[in-house]
Order: structure tokens, then C-alpha cells, then sequence
């Protein structure tokens, strides 16, 4: 691999003809290994013919040293009867470098015939060819639902942010009922890897007004995934609303929110929810952030004193204290002392104070004090 000088790579492909199988596959990965002096026509000669153990790694191999000359003997490969050979030969595709790749994959696949089309369209997915959009839509008018399914996947690796009403639609309103669940599928893909999450928000928000519960329903899923302030206020006013299946689907979004900025709406879920199942679900997910995140202490116990005053429920307050337990902090310690005082939850409440007491003290901080305060040694 590090002799220098085109004589190795002529003496590797002249050894390699006569090696065996095992030991040719080697010698052809150690051929793609010296991408300088490499002739890539016997990389290519092994991939096209000979035993299938060779072929595989020379195809496999293509992936570092292919280019454009290699695409057409890949695609011939990538739909042949040889499921593995084809395998192997679609995921180099996909991989193969060089942007001439991108142009003549682009540019055979308005003229795309038979078996070649659908695979031509994955590749437009797979290496995010944003050209072909405009492609990739006439497919969506397809008969075979095949085409519109590989079409679907592949727009939501390329579609932009102006298109996106594209799967908004054939998710409100599908010209075809079956596609429905791919093209939920490509909506979501496409909705998580926008640049611009707030103004992707804003358009999924948009579409809410006009789709019916089961689709808004989605759509609220799918803005829990892109998440950011403007996703945040609309799950917000949705698990509010009058309609019990949006109650339940923002309240389980919001339970589930990846970031600190979702406290404030699910502490106020938690005391105005229409239900008490999605204020049992909001404080949980309330309580959950604040076990999670790093933050100031006295924010985090701030967040366990509201817990603690916005419900009665005995198992809520014991999972204020888990989390006053798991961070333990001086500020925490002093919550737990309060909580001794709540009905029934006083054994709780003085576990905890001891635990954190013993953390504390292990990190040299004198809590004797506060412990006299509470009565115990």
C-alpha cells in the first residue's frame, strides 16, 4: 500500500488474475487502497466478471477509486438476477464520488425505462441530487405504486423548503390512499433535516387549519421532531384544545421534548390541561427535564417546588424527589426538609434528605445544620 510507483499496482492486477478467490479479494482492496497509481480498469474488470467473492470486493472497492466511467457497468450489475452482487453494486452507487456521477444519474432519469427507473430515483435519495426535485415529482403521477413509493423516500432526502407543501398535500389529502403512510414517512425526513426548523415549523403549523384531526395528529408529531420555539407554541396550543386526540398527542409530544425551553408550557399543561391523565403526563415530562438537563441549581429545585405545589398526587412529589436525590445541591436539601411536612410524604421526603445529606457531606459540605433543623442527626 505504500510503495510508490505504478510497477506494484501493475504486479497486484497480474496477481490477482491467478490468486484465489480468498486471497484476490484482498489483493483488489489493496489495489483500491493506492488511489494515485491504481488503474482503475482492472478494479473495474474484477467487479464486472470472474468468481463472486472477487467481484463483491472490486465493487465494494469502487467506492474510494470509482468514477463516472464506472456507473454504467454498476447499474447493469445493481438490477441483474445476483441479489448480492446487486446489493453491493446499489450501495456502491451511492457512495461512488464525483459530482459527473450526480449530473448523469440526473440526466438519465427523465428517459428511465424498466428496472433501471425505480433505482435511478433511490439514487437521486441517496445522494441527495436536489436538481432532480422537479423529476421526482412527475414520478409521484406514476400508476405503479412502486415508482411513487421509491419517488416519496427520495424527495424527502431532496425536497427544499419551498417544496414542502409538496408532502404536506399528499399527506392531507393523498392522490393515491395507499401511499399515505411513505408519505408520512417522507414528510418527517424531510421536515427534521431543513436548515431553517422555524420557518419548516411555520409551514407545518399553517397546514394544521386545513387537515383533518387524524392528519393533524401527524403533523404534531412531526413538528415534536423538528422542534424549536414556533413547533413548541403550536404542540403547546394543541394539547389545550378541545379535541381529545390532540389533547393526547401534544401532551405525549411535549412529554417527550428534548430541550429545557418545553418547562414553562408543560408546568402550565400541568395546571390547565382539560384532563388529568395529560396533567399526570405534562408534570412527568416536566419533572423529567429538569432530572435530565444540566442547569443552575436553584432553577432545578425551582422546578421541584413548582411540581410539588401544581399537584396533590403523592407519586409526582416522590418523583420531585428523585430528582432532588439525583442532584443533590444544598438548595435541594433545604426542598426535601419542606417536603417532610406534606401529608404522607413525610418517610419520602426524610429518605431523601438523608441521601443528599450523605452526597453533600462526601463532597465536604457541612449540612449539620440544616439536618438539626429537621430533627435528625
Amino acid at each position: 500500500r505504500e510503495f510508490p510507483g505504478s510497477e506494484v499496482d501493475e504486479a497486484l492486477a497480474v496477481t490477482m488474475t491467478s490468486a484465489t478467490p480468498e486471497r484476490a479479494a484482498l489483493i483488489v482492496q489493496a489495489m483500491a487502497d493506492r488511489p494515485d497509481t491504481v488503474d482503475l480498469a482492472d478494479v473495474l474488470n474484477a467487479a464486472e466478471q470472474g468468481p463472486q467473492q472477487v467481484r463483491i470486493s472490486a465493487i465494494d472497492a469502487l467506492r474510494r477509486v470509482g468514477d463516472v466511467s464506472c456507473l454504467s457497468p454498476l447499474l447493469a450489475t445493481a438490477i441483474a438476477d445476483d441479489a448480492e452482487l446487486a446489493l453491493a453494486a446499489q450501495e456502491t452507487l451511492a457512495e461512488l464520488p464525483g459530482q459527473q456521477v450526480d449530473d448523469q444519474i440526473g440526466g438519465m432519469l427523465p428517459s428511465a425505462k424498466g428496472a433501471v427507473y425505480p433505482l435511478l430515483i433511490k439514487l437521486v435519495g441517496k445522494r441527495r441530487i436536489k436538481s432532480s426535485v422537479p423529476d421526482l415529482l412527475l414520478a409521484l403521477e406514476s400508476s405503479e405504486k412502486e415508482i411513487r413509493g421509491v419517488a416519496f423516500i427520495a424527495l424527502g432526502e431532496t425536497v427544499r423548503l419551498q417544496r414542502l407543501s409538496v408532502l404536506i398535500s399528499q399527506v392531507i389529502a393523498p392522490d393515491h390512499p395507499e401511499d399515505l403512510p411513505v408519505a408520512r414517512q417522507a414528510l418527517k425526513a424531510a421536515s427534521v433535516r431543513m436548515p431553517d426548523r422555524e420557518a419548516c415549523a411555520t409551514e407545518l403549523t399553517m397546514a394544521l387549519n386545513r387537515s383533518p384531526v387524524a392528519v393533524q395528529s401527524t403533523l404534531l408529531e412531526i413538528l415534536g421532531e423538528v422542534s424549536g420555539a414556533t413547533a413548541l407554541k403550536t404542540i403547546g396550543k394543541a394539547a389545550k384544545s378541545n379535541e381529545p386526540q390532540l389533547q393526547d398527542t401534544g401532551s405525549r409530544v411535549l412529554g417527550k421534548w428534548n430541550s429545557v425551553e418545553a418547562a414553562p408550557v408543560l408546568l402550565d399543561l400541568a395546571k390547565t390541561a382539560p384532563a388529568n391523565k395529560y396533567k399526570v403526563r405534562a408534570l412527568r415530562g416536566y419533572l423529567g427535564l429538569a432530572r435530565k438537563f444540566s442547569m443552575p441549581a436553584e432553577q432545578r429545585v425551582e422546578m421541584c417546588r413548582n411540581a410539588f405545589k401544581a399537584t396533590s398526587r403523592t407519586a409526582e412529589h416522590k418523583l420531585a424527589l428523585d430528582v432532588l436525590k439525583i442532584r443533590s445541591s444544598v438548595p435541594g436539601l433545604k426542598l426535601a426538609i419542606e417536603a417532610m411536612s406534606i401529608p404522607g410524604l413525610k418517610d419520602d421526603a426524610t429518605d431523601a434528605v438523608r441521601v443528599i445529606a450523605e452526597k453533600l457531606e462526601k463532597r465536604g459540605q457541612d449540612v449539620s445544620e440544616l439536618l438539626s433543623s429537621a430533627g435528625l442527626e
